[in-house]
């Protein structure tokens, strides 16, 4: 009979064959083949051993080669040809645009071994560096869509395992806000130094970082002499070609030396604009002095009285109650003859501060005499008693049994650092009797107030 490869006779025996071929061969597990190495042509590795732990690589028709792991932290790395185990490279040295397929020039990202990253630098000295011969922004954007309010950019600080933290950024009403969580203050400062703290309480201060108030504003110093240094000031810009800048300023510091000296406060305006105020905007005129101890000094700063006014002054209604007259406790009565000056017992001293010369204004009104006929004559004298060298004189004609009322005021020029004491007297003259006398019942003097009002 004919079978696929042979052909035999009646008998069996074999009389005619063909060579085997591949596919002749059934196919059979690979448990049954025990020998032999299968080519990479037919799915094999074309080598009867591999080394542990080796990466292969292909090798066309050849056996495949073995790439052995080499020293630790080695990296597989290719050389354009071959792939190699190699150490890694302080940086990624293969440039260009993260996702590029055309190389740039210049390294782009580098990452140390110590952790840093560096992007524009090979030698980033922070977790994060980021360097240029431009400009350099760093850019955090948040509600791309502008769908969610609650969607904000916020840069986040934090440290002591999560306790303390810190943030800057947009919240959701669109304002930018910078914060410190934890309960501490908040700084800005200049110059390595803070120069406007806000505390946990809400206090602001300026040139203090432990405020005490809403708004502290403080200056240091070492020195023990005088001094008073500009704290706040407020400006009126200048319009170029038409005005320049006004300013008005608040300056502190003390009147007295020492470390105990009293306070001082001087309220600022900016004179005629000059370079010495920075045309103007610099407060440089001190209108107004308050010291510790009381005095409040208008166009001077060393005032030496309760109120201090150096130059003119005036008040609407005529009078001033600076200097006050020193008063008797009794009335004056029974006068006498006429033709004669008597004191009234009233004083009046002024002390006039060191410096220039002052002037003052001297007012008496409302003195009130009980007389017979006669004419009045109120006056002050510098001499005790009172005599002639009366500075200031009034007349009234005099009724019997009738009180009359004088007012008067004149003005005097005293020089600085003196006192001077001014008494007040009255003269009556010759009446149809021959006499001039005051109601000896206690009601000759009613009353007068004597002033002194610097101008």
């Amino acid at each position: 009979g004919t079978y696929t490869k042979v052909t035999v006779d009646a008998k069996g025996r074999v009389t005619a064959s063909s060579t085997l071929v591949a596919s002749d061969i059934p196919p059979l597990p690979t448990s049954i083949i025990g020998s032999g190495t299968l080519g990479v042509a037919n799915g094999g590795t074309g080598a009867a051993t591999l080394a542990a732990n080796s990466v292969l690589l292909g090798n066309g028709t050849s056996a495949l080669q073995a790439v052995a792991p080499g020293a630790s932290g080695n990296v597989l790395t290719s050389n354009g040809s071959t792939w190699t185990s190699a150490a890694s490279v302080a940086n990624w040295a293969a440039p260009g645009t993260i996702g590029s397929t055309t190389p740039n020039t210049g390294a782009f990202t580098t990452l140390m071994a110590s952790g840093n990253v560096g992007i524009g630098t090979t030698n980033p000295t922070s977790m994060l560096h980021l360097a240029s011969a431009g400009s350099v922004e760093l850019k955090l954007q948040a509600d791309t869509n502008n769908s969610g309010e609650t969607d904000n950019p916020t840069v986040r600080f934090s440290q002591d395992g999560g306790i303390v933290t810190s943030r800057i950024g947009f919240d959701s009403l669109n304002d930018f806000v910078i914060s410190n969580e934890y309960a501490s203050s908040l700084s800005l400062g200049t110059a390595g130094q803070a120069r406007i703290t806000i505390n946990s309480n809400g206090n602001v201060g300026i040139g203090t970082t432990a405020p005490n108030n809403l708004l502290n504003v403080s200056g240091t110093t070492n020195s023990t002499t005088v001094f008073a240094n500009q704290m706040q000031s407020w400006v009126v810009p200048g319009i170029p070609t038409v005005k320049n800048s006004n300013s008005a300023g608040i300056a502190v510091g003390s009147f007295e030396t020492g470390i105990v000296g009293r306070g001082r406060m001087d309220l600022m305006v900016s004179g005629a604009p000059v370079a010495g105020n920075t045309w103007g905007l610099v407060p440089d005129v001190a209108v107004m002095s308050l010291l510790g101890n009381g005095n409040v000094g208008i166009a001077t700063t060393a005032p030496a009285a309760t109120l201090d006014i150096v130059g003119k002054a005036s008040a609407s209604d005529g009078f001033g109650t600076l200097i006050q007259s020193s008063q008797p406790a009794n009335n004056f009565t029974g006068i006498g003859a006429a033709n004669t000056w008597y004191a009234t017992g009233e004083t009046l001293t002024i002390t006039v501060p060191a410096g220039a010369t002052r002037r003052y204004r001297i007012v008496y009104r409302q003195l009130a005499v009980n007389s017979n006929w006669g004419t009045m004559w109120i006056g002050l004298s510098t001499a005790n008693p009172v005599s002639n060298g009366l500075i200031m004189q009034s007349a009234s004609y005099m009724h019997p049994g009738q009180y009359q009322t004088l007012n008067g005021e004149m003005y005097v020029t005293l020089s600085g650092g003196t006192t001077t004491t001014y008494y007040m007297g009255i003269y009556i003259t010759n009446t149809p009797s021959g006499q001039a006398v005051l109601n000896g019942s206690g009601n000759g003097r009613n009353y007068c107030d004597l002033f002194a009002v610097q101008m």
